[in-house]
């Protein structure tokens, strides 16, 4: 509580070769100091095409592999004792394919990711996943709630819409930095509700339940 976490990120200078960061700091909001967190082990690969989140607790990072043909959840328990440790979450359901530039939001107990610029190929994405915390799951939303291919585009899950608003649809960038194909008008909604692969709220858990157990990254091993 009171700390905001940053992660990843690229240093971009010009005449510079830009520089992928992976490393995880806090900033404490009550005391206005920014703190390194280290971390031992493996740890998610920086730059481009990170999204980070907190359920529990627990930090979780969805993040392209080193070779980037596979998408990989990590979570890191904050509460740990000792030097904090990364771990992997086991790939169960339908995870999203390789991807950058995506939105990732949360509602409920999902984490919901749309879209996107595939990696290592032309291409644009505007298909819908989730991330059912209670259960550690995936799930890709059906097809017919796809929307128009688009990626840097912004959205967050309004009144059980996932509400998307501007973005890019074309790849080519042209070399006079003009961003006129931006599609500043267009917005967009998905019915959560409808189209959500798990439930919004997670049932209530007993304390011994999969839903407090699914939240403990020493088990996601």
């Amino acid at each position: 509580n009171g700390v905001m976490f940053v992660f990843r990120g690229k240093d971009v200078r010009p005449g510079m070769d830009s520089v992928a960061h992976n490393d995880l700091y806090g900033y404490d909001l009550k005391e206005r100091e920014w703190l390194p967190i280290e971390t031992r082990w493996r740890r998610p690969a920086g730059g481009g095409g990170c999204a980070m989140t907190s359920m529990n607790g627990v930090l979780y990072v969805l993040s392209p592999s080193d070779t980037m043909m596979e998408m990989i959840l990590w979570c890191l328990q904050l509460s740990a004792q000792g030097r904090l440790r990364w771990t992997q979450v086991p790939r169960v359901g339908q995870l999203p394919t390789p991807r950058t530039d995506y939105v990732a939001t949360l509602f409920g107990a999902n984490w919901i990711v749309h879209g996107g610029r595939v990696l290592l190929q032309d291409g644009v994405l505007g298909d819908t996943y989730a991330f059912h915390f209670p259960t550690a799951e995936w799930g890709r939303f059906d097809p017919e709630s796809d929307t128009d291919p688009r990626f840097g585009h912004a959205g967050s899950a309004v009144d059980g819409a996932l509400v998307l608003l501007h973005g890019k649809r074309d790849t080519f960038v042209p070399s006079d930095g003009d961003r006129g194909d931006k599609d500043t008008g267009v917005c967009v909604a998905i019915n959560l509700e409808e189209w959500c692969t798990f439930p919004e709220h997670a049932p209530e858990g007993d304390g011994d339940s999969l839903v407090d157990a699914a939240f403990d990254p020493h088990a996601h091993r």
